[in-house]
């Protein structure tokens, strides 16, 4: 829709009146209105996955800095895990694993 066309339609609805002009936003409402919705609703979904694989890396980085530390290369094993564990809970007594 150019500007004319939008012009004559708002000078139209001032003619018609309040009543008029109340329709029409309401018909703007239910025919774009979904539209709209629909993309906040995957604006919002995008964003969260986003920020999923965000602390999904972050873990992944901060596994591979304990793992580095405790000279393991490709993954704990479960006696390498249960030694980590014995040497966490030896210096963080606090904390429970």
């Amino acid at each position: 829709m150019d500007i004319e066309n939008l012009k004559l339609v708002i000078s139209t609805l001032n003619e018609l009146g309040a009543n008029t002009k109340e329709s029409f936003i309401w018909w703007l409402v239910l025919t774009n209105g979904a539209t709209y919705l629909f993309g906040f609703i995957w604006s919002g979904i995008a964003l969260y996955v986003i920020k999923l694989g965000y602390r999904l890396i972050t873990s992944y980085m901060n596994a591979e800095k304990i793992m580095a530390s405790a000279g393991i290369s490709s993954y704990f094993t479960p006696n390498e895990l249960k030694k980590v564990c014995k040497t966490l809970e030896l210096h963080y007594k606090d904390t429970h694993i």
